[in-house]
């Protein structure tokens, strides 16, 4: 669409705003986005640029083409302005029904060639499965849901700070916002909690805003991210918050493998939060990478809204818990140090990962770790914590049309 002409940042997001009016939504493609938004590989949307959408947004008039549109800037800036509430309430756009709105947010694979470096797209199987959930639940029938979020210290979660004898204690202040899951694996493991200021510190020294975004800076390949926001850079603890909300109430939905759920916070009730501990959160990031590659392996889509992901996360709180005791896994985790891990402990990994998803084939309504053996697998923590040498891994032959020994599959750790 824009290809060899050059125009200014805003006028192209205006021109693109105008543009897709002329389009059906099936004729929408990711490719006119990225070219439209000026995105690069990193496929990330600044401030600036989300100041040029809001300041253009008004000349979407068709609203299936609204959110598609939105759907992408959402997912590729990632946090709440102000701005986006009137963006939502403009013109018709959530008059229209849930179910529409959600097929409008999550297209299914469109431009092939791009999916694996653009947000997530949704399997027409995937995105059904999240119909049908929602299908089943009354407008006015409260659910749960979930937050990350980060507590600064000294400042206080719910408002009046205590939960009993308090008609507001519902009502969050500290961490509060639009964005929420049905899958507590990515709201324990959201804004990567095992690298948040206290653990920074704790674990790495690393202390201050400034070394904290110099962390995060290389980290992020330059860039740090615009959802981290202000508590990443000062000293704060991190929280899963777990809300009640209505069907009536959610803007739109994220399907796929975040289970993300955007609401207007005013109209969240917060039930409870929890403080997050180290082994929470490494367990989270091990669950997390469970789920990536069962479904990049396998083609499996594990979703909380099918299975209770708490199983799984307390089976990784075995494995974290183990990891917890031996300080070079902790430091290594920021770079630090150089990770303690041997051979042995890899495939341990391959076995745990292997034992779980071999259940989950037996018995598809549960997570299990039953037949491995943690015995084992905790003595292979302690061999590493007391440093013994490191078991040589099998040598992989270049193939000259003999045999040789297959490379070793990737663990959580290469990952």
């Amino acid at each position: 669409m824009y290809k060899n002409i050059t125009y200014n940042f805003s006028e192209k997001i205006r021109l693109y705003c105008i543009f897709v009016n002329d389009k059906s939504y099936d004729q929408l493609t990711v490719a006119d986005f990225l070219s439209a938004f000026s995105l690069n590989e990193k496929y990330l949307i600044d401030d600036e640029t989300l100041s040029y959408f809001f300041e253009h947004e008004h000349l979407i008039v068709k609203t299936d083409c609204f959110w598609w549109v939105s759907s992408f800037v959402w997912v590729m800036h990632g946090s709440w302005y102000d701005k986006w509430q009137t963006t939502f309430l403009r013109y018709d756009r959530l008059d229209t029904s849930f179910s529409k709105r959600l097929r409008w947010c999550n297209p299914t694979p469109i431009d092939s060639h791009l999916v694996g470096q653009v947000a997530t797209f949704p399997t027409t199987d995937d995105r059904d499965t999240f119909s049908d959930y929602f299908a089943e639940k009354p407008n006015d029938e409260p659910f749960r849901v979930y937050r990350g979020f980060r507590v600064r210290h000294g400042e206080v979660v719910r408002t009046n700070v205590k939960k009993l004898d308090n008609p507001e204690a519902h009502i969050q202040v500290e961490g509060k916002g639009p964005s929420h899951t049905l899958n507590p694996v990515f709201a324990v493991g959201h804004l990567n909690t095992t690298q948040n200021p206290y653990f920074l510190k704790k674990h790495a020294n690393i202390d201050g805003s400034k070394q904290t975004k110099q962390f995060l800076a290389k980290k992020y390949f330059g860039m740090l991210p615009t959802w981290q926001g202000d508590t990443m850079l000062t000293y704060a603890y991190s929280c899963i918050g777990t809300y009640e909300v209505s069907k009536k109430d959610i803007i739109f939905v994220k399907t796929g493998i975040y289970e993300e759920v955007i609401f207007d916070s005013n109209s969240m009730k917060l039930v409870r939060y929890d403080f997050i501990s180290w082994v929470q959160s490494y367990a989270a990031l091990l669950c997390r990478q469970f789920l990536y590659e069962i479904q990049d392996r396998h083609s499996v889509y594990l979703r909380h809204i099918v299975l209770d992901m708490w199983s799984l996360i307390d089976i990784y709180k075995k494995w974290a818990s183990l990891a917890s005791q031996n300080p070079t896994i902790l430091t290594s985790q920021y770079g630090k140090s150089k990770t303690n891990i041997t051979d042995d402990l890899r495939l341990e990994d391959r076995k745990l990962t292997d034992t779980i998803y071999s259940n989950l084939q037996e018995n598809s309504k549960k997570f299990s770790d039953d037949g491995y053996d943690w015995d084992k697998c905790e003595s292979v923590f302690a061999d590493a914590l007391l440093g013994k040498p490191k078991t040589k891994p099998n040598k992989v032959v270049p193939d000259t049309g003999g045999t040789s020994e297959p490379p070793r599959k990737k663990t959580i750790f290469d990952m």
